[in-house]
């Protein structure tokens, strides 16, 4: 299993549902396609 975070990858803006998927549409759906096992912690601790 692999345990992926975001925060590298994702610029934080104010728009944080666009940030969100803008990384579903590219990140997670490309990662699937590679049978990865995704687990996403903590992308936005602040909310």
């Amino acid at each position: 299993m692999r345990f992926i975070d975001l925060h590298e990858d994702i610029a934080f803006s104010s728009q944080h549902i666009d940030v969100i998927n803008v990384a579903e549409q590219s990140n997670i759906v490309s990662l699937r396609r590679l049978g990865d096992v995704l687990v996403f912690a903590s992308i936005f601790p602040h909310v």
